[in-house]
C-alpha cells in the first residue's frame, strides 16, 4: 500500500463512515494520540475501531480539505460539524514502511467546538473503561519519533 493509497483510503472511508474500510488503512500496531486527554494513546485495532467509530458517528459534514506528504509523514486537514458548530482537525500522520497509517496525532480547534465534541464523545466512550486502562499504559517503544 502506498502512502497516497492509505491516506486517500482513510479520508474516503472516514467521510463515508465506513469503519471497516478505514481500519484497512491502519498498520497492525497503529495508534492514535488523544487530542483531548493528555497521555492517552489508543492502540490496537479493537480499541481504534471503537474510538474511530464513535468519532465518525459523532461529527457530520466531514470534508478533508488539505493534505501535505513529506516522505513517511503526512499532514491531513479536515473540516466538519459537531452539532451546530464547525470543528477543524489537523492530523499529523506517521506511515509504516508498507505505507499504512502507523500513528495519528489529531489537533482539534476551535475550543468551543472541541469542548462540545468531548461532551458528545464522553457518553459513547464511558461504557468502555478497559480502553482507557489500556491506553494509559506505556508500550516498550517511544511514543513520539523525531
Amino acid at each position: 500500500m502506498s502512502a497516497a493509497d492509505a491516506v486517500a483510503g482513510y479520508e474516503a472511508a472516514s467521510t463515508a463512515g465506513d469503519i471497516d474500510a478505514l481500519m484497512g488503512t491502519l498498520a497492525p500496531d497503529a495508534e492514535l494520540v488523544s487530542p483531548l486527554v493528555a497521555g492517552l494513546v489508543i492502540r490496537g485495532h479493537a480499541d481504534l475501531r471503537l474510538l474511530l467509530g464513535a468519532v465518525y458517528g459523532t461529527i457530520h459534514d466531514l470534508r478533508w480539505v488539505e493534505r501535505v506528504v513529506d516522505g513517511d509523514r503526512v499532514v491531513m486537514r479536515a473540516e466538519a460539524r459537531i452539532g451546530p458548530l464547525k470543528i477543524e482537525d489537523l492530523v499529523l500522520v506517521d506511515l509504516a514502511a508498507d505505507g499504512s497509517i502507523l500513528r495519528m496525532r489529531p489537533h482539534l480547534r476551535p475550543w468551543l467546538a472541541t469542548t462540545f465534541f468531548a461532551l458528545r464523545m464522553a457518553p459513547k466512550m464511558a461504557g468502555h473503561p478497559g480502553l482507557f486502562r489500556r491506553s494509559w499504559r506505556r508500550p516498550n517503544h517511544a511514543l513520539l519519533v523525531d
